[in-house]
């Protein structure tokens, strides 16, 4: 059915795993053009673009789901990832906190998984990681081990 965003979003799903990224933006916009409030969809469609290096769309669409559910934190920590590729550092600061300020159990996982970026410019990490380690700090949202 092609009117059934159910039936787009699961084809996306498929596109995606197969690494068919172009393919899977289009079944994700197709999700959206039927249901345009579909989180789902608009999450999933940031994921595909990023993965296609598009990263300016996808933070556009990283802001759509911040805008439909703003205590999402998956959105957030997208959006902080697009913006370290786009070099937006003080957005991916900002967004980054709020990632946290939603799910701080994640703090861990979060800096391993930013540990692994390979950005072509790592003054662009250091710029984004000392500033997010230190509101951690003083926020007492994390204690420092040493």
């Amino acid at each position: 059915n092609p009117s059934d965003p159910d039936i787009w979003h699961a084809r996306g799903d498929v596109e995606f795993t197969l690494e068919l990224f172009k393919e899977s933006v289009a079944s994700y916009r197709r999700v959206i053009s039927l249901q345009p409030e579909n989180v789902d969809g608009w999450l999933d469609l940031g994921d595909a673009l990023s993965e296609s290096a598009a990263y300016e769309e996808a933070l556009e669409a990283y802001n759509k789901v911040v805008s439909i559910s703003p205590d999402l934190s998956e959105s957030y920590y997208q959006k902080c990832k697009c913006c370290l590729h786009t070099v937006l550092v003080e957005e991916a600061i900002e967004s980054s906190k709020r990632s946290l300020e939603l799910e701080p159990h994640k703090i861990n996982t979060f800096f391993q998984d930013f540990g692994q970026i390979q950005h072509s410019n790592p003054e662009i990490l250091i710029k984004f990681v000392f500033p997010v380690y230190k509101w951690l700090v003083n926020e007492k949202k994390y204690k420092d081990p040493r």
